[in-house]
C-alpha cells in the first residue's frame, strides 16, 4: 500500500507516454528515476522503477519501489474488473493491484529475501 501522500507531477510530461522527462548534458532521462537515484543511489541495470500510484508523471519518491522486470510486468497485468479511471486518463483495479501486491510478498517470503534485505542491497 502506497502512502497517503498526493502524486506529484514533475513538469516535462511526454504526451506519447506519459512520463516527466528532463534532458541533462544532452540525455533525456525519466525523472522518476533521477528522483530515486537521488535517495536511493543508482538503479542496477536491468532493474525498474515503478509507480506504485499508476501515475507515471508521479515523481513522489515515496510513490516508487525497485523491481525485478518479471515483477514489474506482473503488475501491467489487465484484467476484466471494473477499473478506477485517472483525472490523467490512466486506470487501475484495486483488485489487481492487491492479488499482484500479495503475490510479490508470497515471493519475496519464499525466497527468503525481505524488503529490508533488498534495501540494504541496494544502498550499498
Amino acid at each position: 500500500m502506497i502512502d497517503s501522500s498526493e502524486c506529484v507531477i514533475g513538469a516535462g510530461i511526454d504526451p506519447s507516454t506519459g512520463y516527466s522527462q528532463r534532458r541533462i548534458n544532452g540525455k533525456l532521462w525519466y525523472v522518476h528515476r533521477l528522483v530515486w537515484i537521488e535517495r536511493h543511489g543508482p538503479i542496477p541495470a536491468g532493474m525498474h522503477i515503478h509507480h506504485r500510484c499508476g501515475t507515471r508523471a508521479c515523481i513522489n519518491v515515496e510513490h516508487l519501489e525497485m523491481l525485478a522486470p518479471e515483477d514489474h510486468f506482473a503488475l501491467a497485468r489487465k484484467c476484466d474488473h471494473d477499473r478506477i479511471q485517472r483525472p490523467n486518463g490512466q486506470s487501475r483495479c484495486r483488485i489487481c493491484e492487491n492479488e499482484k501486491r500479495n503475490e510479490l510478498r508470497r515471493r519475496r517470503r519464499e525466497s527468503g529475501v525481505s524488503r529490508t534485505d533488498r534495501d540494504k542491497a541496494i544502498a550499498c
